[in-house]
């Protein structure tokens, strides 16, 4: 099983990891079965870390590092997608999709065939 760990839960002094998610808690204890001994892959972004169990609870679960590489499943490329205005929610919908695929920033651009009209409060942010 992976978990994605926040870098503040990580102390690579001691060699351990606390997992605090309540949902990846219970991945782990009912939907896995883990138990203490068990090995775990946890990554942060930068880099990937191979544990072992040592502690369960219901609020955290805490691992000990075994071992620690450079993450190479997560992307070193940056995306940048330019992209005409839509029209309603599909605009929202364009970002949310786009920022879960890992897209670093989106550029809208008013074209010279984009139907939306944009006052100048919603384009100041107001």
């Amino acid at each position: 099983m992976t978990v994605i760990a926040e870098k503040e839960n990580i102390d690579e002094n001691n060699g351990k990891i606390l997992i605090k998610d309540k949902s990846d808690c219970n991945h782990i204890q009912n939907v896995y079965r883990l138990n203490i001994g068990d090995e775990l892959r946890i990554i942060d972004g930068e880099y990937e870390y191979f544990t072992k169990i040592i502690e369960i609870s219901k609020k955290e679960v805490a691992v000990k590092i075994s071992e620690k590489k450079e993450d190479s499943y997560s992307l070193n490329v940056n995306i940048d997608v330019a992209m005409g205005i839509l029209k309603n929610d599909k605009m929202n919908l364009a970002i949310q999709k786009l920022t879960e695929i890992g897209v670093n920033s989106i550029i809208p651009l008013k074209t010279e065939r984009v139907v939306v009209k944009i006052n100048e409060k919603k384009k100041n942010g107001t």
